[in-house]
């Protein structure tokens, strides 16, 4: 086992159990700032943090009253799958049942967060460039 993964899921572990949201964010924000190589102000990673949530809120209550409509829409995604992605997105990360168009998926190696890092996200600038200038 990687220390740094257990250390990690230790970290959730305490915050999933911390009795109120203003707790667990406190408790993230003070992860990052202590584990983070950049310097951030603490009220900006709260602001972050605060907002973060209520866009995951939003996206998974949303219920659209009709398909976006587009000729084609890309999605760039990373190779690695985790099991949310596997038991309840599917393939197309649930794009299929909000637009009627035709789904473009690109993959690039990697996890969610290391498929933007390094080559991996220089291969998906080339591959947003490509398409941009392709179909745009």
């Amino acid at each position: 086992n990687n220390p740094t993964n257990k250390s990690i899921l230790q970290n959730n572990d305490e915050h999933v159990r911390m009795p109120t949201y203003e707790q667990r964010v406190k408790f993230a924000v003070n992860q990052l700032l202590n584990k983070s190589q950049f310097q951030f102000e603490p009220i900006d990673l709260e602001m972050a943090a605060r907002s973060f949530v209520k866009k995951l809120f939003m996206s998974y209550k949303y219920q659209p009253k009709q398909l976006v409509r587009l000729n084609e829409i890309l999605l760039v995604k990373s190779g690695q799958r985790s099991n949310l992605v596997q038991t309840s997105l599917g393939e197309d990360y649930g794009l299929g049942q909000v637009f009627n168009g035709k789904i473009k998926i690109q993959v690039v190696d990697g996890d969610h967060r290391s498929f933007l890092e390094g080559n991996n996200g220089f291969q998906v600038a080339s591959i947003l460039n490509e398409y941009l200038l392709c179909c745009f």
